[in-house]
């Protein structure tokens, strides 16, 4: 999701712009969307990113110990 905005030149383009507060219509839909989005989905992320961590530990001892 995150990635999705990082690669929405116009977004980025549009935020690095802001002077000031942000808008809050803006606030709101990035908390209303993607925060939504990762507030419910944020235990498989969690999961998922400790069980690479695990295969990433794992794969660097087994080349350690070849």
């Amino acid at each position: 999701m995150l990635q999705c905005i990082a690669s929405d030149e116009k977004l980025l383009k549009a935020l690095y712009k802001v002077k000031g507060d942000v808008p809050a219509n803006l606030v709101m839909r990035l908390n209303d969307g993607t925060g939504a989005h990762i507030r419910t989905h944020a235990y498989k992320y969690d999961k998922l990113i400790r069980c690479a961590h695990q295969l990433e530990t794992r794969c660097a001892h087994q080349l350690e110990t070849s």
